[in-house]
């Protein structure tokens, strides 16, 4: 655990709390809003749209028969 500024809360009573948050990173606006579909057309079960937004997410290639992926989607 590496402590700095940033993970370190004082508390109302004056103690420390230490905050982890793991491994971060900054997931751009296209890639957020996708997956934001994704989980839309799941719980939808709109499949051949769930299979759209993969392709738009990059998770499988343009090219994909669809026709196969859905089935294994549902």
């Amino acid at each position: 655990m590496a402590s700095w500024a940033g993970n370190l809360l004082r508390m109302s009573d004056g103690r420390l709390a230490y905050l982890d948050f793991g491994m971060m990173g900054d997931i751009g606006l296209p890639i957020r809003r996708g997956l934001i579909r994704a989980t839309l057309h799941l719980v939808n079960r709109e499949y051949t749209a769930l299979a759209d937004d993969f392709v738009m997410l990059g998770l499988l290639p343009p090219d994909s028969n669809k026709e196969e992926i859905v089935p294994a989607l549902t």
